[in-house]
């Protein structure tokens, strides 16, 4: 049972389709910071993306089957039951209510995250949420001039769960494996089950997805 002393991952992406690269940023992070759970929520029409390729609902069954069998990650639907844009503050209003006021750590790639200012009503994520950002160790990307001094602000060595705002790095390699490769290789008949966990690779096949 999850209340304001419980700490939750919350992990989103349109998992178009969810792959392996998703899941070991998670089990990665999870290792770091032993959440109580992690929310895997689905994107339905993201501010900063295209739409997605194939339908909420498709793309919402192979989440729940690659979560099934991992206990820490819960598939999350609240943005694909929204009309309109995906807006990541409503999300975390809808989840602080939802889990009981746990404490909340978005998890991004540092180029998503370096990216943030753009996003709508940005600076109060922060009152909702701490972030942890994954980044290789041999990045060299780094936030805007603008953004610089916001983030070493923020930046923490460990996250304090009693309060919000704060920045966690966790650096860890990544692998290279992406949703546009994973949907080239459907188009040409070439082989997926390297990228996708074989429930997820099933149903893409079953369902003819990506063809």
């Amino acid at each position: 049972m999850l209340n304001s002393l419980s700490s939750v991952g919350v992990f989103g992406s349109s998992f178009d389709p969810i792959h392996f690269g998703h899941l070991r940023v998670v089990e990665k992070v999870q290792n770091a910071m032993a959440f109580d759970q992690i929310r895997m929520v689905l994107t339905s029409r993201p501010a900063h993306k295209a739409s997605s390729v194939v339908s909420d609902d498709h793309r919402w069954e192979m989440l729940c089957l690659a979560c099934r069998n991992q206990e820490d990650l819960i598939p999350e639907d609240f943005e694909k039951n929204q009309s309109g844009i995906s807006f990541s503050i409503n999300t975390l209003h809808h989840l602080k209510q939802k889990l009981s006021g746990a404490r909340l750590s978005w998890i991004m790639g540092a180029d998503a995250f370096f990216g943030l200012s753009s996003w709508y009503r940005w600076e109060e994520l922060f009152e909702l949420c701490n972030f942890v950002v994954v980044d290789r160790p041999d990045n060299k990307e780094r936030p805007s001039k603008q953004f610089e001094l916001f983030y070493q602000k923020k930046l923490v060595e460990k996250i304090d769960y009693t309060r919000n705002g704060q920045i966690y790095r966790v650096e860890t390699p990544m692998i290279a494996v992406s949703s546009t490769k994973i949907r080239q290789n459907i188009r040409n008949g070439l082989p997926i089950s390297e990228f996708l966990p074989e429930c997820v690779a099933n149903y893409v096949l079953e369902n003819k997805l990506y063809i």
